[in-house]
């Protein structure tokens, strides 16, 4: 009897920053007449083919490439406070909500690299674990380095390498279990960790990094679990008809129950602790950037300049004042259990309160979902911006240079953008079609290739030289 040997494929997968798994070869073509050679039409339309044959899911690339345009909307063009009855102001919806819809995608793409870990042999599990550290340490030092050149937003590759780092000890871990950590961590980590920070605790080197600002890995976390939990299921036209509906009652709840117990934050709109170089109309002050010192009434004000810093308090009470070194009997104080209390209930962007989880999740599982129901079917339409999304962490690093170096050729040093400008549209264009041309002559972006072999040296390191066990083929 004849031997026939199958082969299985891998759960369909869609790339992280630096995914290691590369794109399947392209199918072999009859040779043309005459020429021995593929035709150039049809060695076009192969290469644009890639992005929807296995192991990509090009629906999560167009979900990855929405959250880079929103990412780029809040930094440059988005209005800053959003109202229903002024579609002039509807850009603001990206504020938060595009970050967290990043994150849950970094989940999706965590469960792909992960895709064998449940079934692997104590060394591939090891060299799973070890590539996480590699990407995520890759990815943590491209973020640190725009710190550095001081690009004019809030960095998220940091919080996104930790994340990585983070999710090690869950990686083998059921649906059920990272559903219910993820339900945990959105309900306890926000309050807890409004206590400590009101309380002025907290406030070393690493909680700094990890754990204050827009993208405190605690939230990244929660969403980045909810992420592995879709990556491990069927991503089919049912489960994106799931989405949908959870994601609609989830920002419902979020939303809805935030607004109505903190209305002094609404649910759409500004955010004090976005970072943005866009300004308002001419002659209105950047809520976001500095105030001018004639709008200042310092009358009374005792102000001491600490590194270029500048505090002020008043001038009658500074013989009073006393150096009170916060403790942790201090988390028990009234009014730090306030704000703890107003974390659960804040929905507001980048506010990290459990109802801004809850309900920008929501959004960002209904977007997913959406995408999944017609990214294959119009894949021929929304092509561009899978590409786009195969490149996300390259093309996030060009805006945020790009807008550097734009507020850099400013007088002042700020960008006068404004919402309803069309350098939103401008930026995120041209990163488009760039994105697109690359993939067609050279197929994965620059930096994810130096992180995924940043992934497969530590890796590497575990194994020998055997291919990697990420749940895809060797790259």
């Amino acid at each position: 009897m004849q031997n026939i040997t199958t082969t299985s494929t891998t759960p369909s997968q869609a790339p992280p920053f630096g995914d290691t798994s590369p794109r399947p070869p392209l199918p072999e073509q009859p040779p043309a007449r005459g020429r021995g050679r593929r035709t150039p039409a049809g060695s076009l339309r192969d290469r644009i083919a890639r992005h929807w044959q296995e192991p990509r899911v090009i629906a999560i690339d167009v979900a990855r490439a929405l959250a880079i345009i929103g990412m780029i909307g809040a930094h440059a063009g988005a209005s800053y406070v959003f109202d229903a009855g002024d579609p002039s102001t509807w850009s603001a919806v990206v504020h938060g909500r595009s970050s967290i819809l990043f994150a849950v995608v970094a989940g999706i793409s965590v469960a792909f690299v992960t895709a064998r870990a449940r079934e692997a042999s104590v060394e591939q599990l090891r060299a799973i674990r070890l590539g996480l550290v590699g990407r995520g340490a890759a990815v943590f030092t491209i973020g640190v380095l725009m710190e550095l050149l001081n690009a004019p937003i809030s960095v998220v590759l940091t919080t996104y390498g930790l994340a990585f780092v983070a999710v090690i000890p869950v990686v083998t871990w059921s649906r059920r279990r990272l559903l219910v950590a993820a339900a945990v961590g959105a309900v306890v980590c926000p309050p807890v960790l409004a206590l400590f920070a009101d309380a002025g605790l907290g406030e070393g080197a690493a909680a700094a990094v990890a754990l204050v600002g827009g993208y405190p890995v605690t939230e990244w976390l929660v969403l980045v679990l909810v992420g592995m939990v879709i990556g491990r299921s069927a991503l089919n036209a049912r489960t994106g008809v799931v989405l949908v509906v959870v994601g609609a009652v989830l920002a419902g709840a979020g939303y809805g129950v935030g607004t109505l117990a903190a209305p002094d934050h609404p649910a759409l709109g500004q955010s004090d602790s976005i970072t943005s170089i866009s300004s308002g109309e001419e002659g209105s002050v950047d809520p976001l950037g500095p105030v001018p010192a004639d709008q200042l009434d310092l009358e009374g004000e005792l102000c001491t300049d600490d590194l270029g810093t500048i505090t002020c308090t008043s001038a009658g009470d500074s013989g009073n004042a006393t150096f009170h070194v916060p403790t942790v009997l201090d988390l028990f104080d009234a009014g730090h259990l306030e704000a703890a209390g107003t974390a659960l209930v804040d929905p507001s962007p980048h506010s990290t309160g459990t109802a801004e989880i809850v309900g920008s999740g929501g959004v960002a599982l209904a977007v997913i979902g959406l995408c999944l129901l017609v990214a294959r079917p119009l894949r021929w339409v929304v092509w561009p911006l899978a590409a786009l999304g195969s490149c996300s962490l390259t093309a996030y690093v060009l805006h945020a240079v790009g807008l550097s170096a734009w507020a850099s050729a400013t007088e002042a040093g700020w960008v006068d953008i404004g919402s309803g400008t069309p350098v939103w549209s401008s930026i995120w264009t041209g990163l488009l079609v760039a994105a697109t041309i690359w993939s067609l002559l050279v197929g994965r972006g620059p930096l994810e290739r130096l992180v995924g072999a940043a992934a497969d040296r530590m890796a590497l390191r575990s194994r020998g030289r055997e291919a990697p066990a990420q749940g895809g083929p060797a790259s």
